[in-house]
């Protein structure tokens, strides 16, 4: 389903280029995986995967928020 390659890259690259979309594509496809494997643990009953799922949404806050920045400059020209 995700690029485990992208995935392992990306979640081992906390320094984005803040207007690059593509790094910021791949730490999301990321995250959402390591939630999605997350969840999906909790739902059998692991707790601490409970805890990370959480966390996860709280990152991908962080990123979507960081996304939206990215396309409003690219909208108003200022990404190079």
């Amino acid at each position: 389903m995700y690029n485990t390659d992208a995935m392992f890259v990306a979640s081992h690259n906390n320094h984005l280029n803040p207007n690059n979309m593509d790094e910021l594509l791949t730490k999301i496809y990321a995250e959402l995986g390591e939630f999605t494997l997350n969840v999906q643990k909790a739902e059998g009953g692991n707790k601490s995967a409970g805890r990370r799922a959480r966390k996860a949404t709280l990152n991908l806050e962080k990123l979507f928020k960081e996304f939206r920045n990215i396309s409003i400059r690219k909208e108003n020209g200022t990404v190079v």
